[in-house]
């Protein structure tokens, strides 16, 4: 796949860069992008789906690619999610949005995506499309590095923890909800 233009608009932070780029390395590389579970058990047809709908995206045939991984994502696929967040947050075929393109990444976490876990704690960190909050940003890191991305927890240790209060650690290792 080729790689993608930069996102027009102000430049990422280099935090946020540097998590996009681990959340980016391939799957054979750093382990399944999603943990067991629902997408386990999505239909052939929904995979065939968004296995279009991915590669409409790499031809930059947008539009396609958009009703393709709705549909995807419909159905429950956590890939597809990721995808349709990826076009919200560069542009690509839809209006540029970052709160909307976040709410695609937490659901995709949400549904065992390592890849969108490790995103969504970076967008937490910086507030991007998301209020700042370091007790999230930890907990979506410690998933993200359990679910195989181990660089996310040196991130979580070395770059996060030295920024949080007594109160924020507390509450970032209590007992973790179901969903961070």
């Amino acid at each position: 796949m080729k790689p993608m233009p930069a996102p027009a608009g102000p430049a990422l932070p280099a935090l946020v860069v540097t998590v996009l780029a681990l959340a980016a390395v391939p799957a054979a590389a750093s382990g399944p992008e999603t943990a067991p579970g629902p997408d386990d058990s999505a239909p052939a047809d929904t995979a065939a789906t968004v296995r279009a709908g991915v590669d409409a995206y790499a031809q930059r045939d947008y539009d396609r690619a958009r009703e393709l991984l709705q549909r995807g994502a419909r159905a429950g696929d956590a890939r597809a999610l990721v995808y349709l967040a990826r076009m919200h947050s560069w542009g690509h075929g839809v209006p540029r949005d970052e709160a909307a393109a976040s709410r695609l990444y937490l659901e995709a976490a949400r549904k065992g995506s390592v890849k969108a876990q490790a995103i969504i704690a970076a967008r937490y960190m910086d507030g991007v499309g998301v209020a700042r909050d370091y007790v999230a940003a930890y907990r979506w890191l410690t998933r993200a590095g359990e679910g195989g991305k181990t660089k996310a927890l040196k991130l979580r240790d070395d770059w996060l923890v030295p920024r949080m209060d007594a109160g924020q650690l507390e509450r970032a290792r209590g007992a973790a909800p179901e969903s961070p």
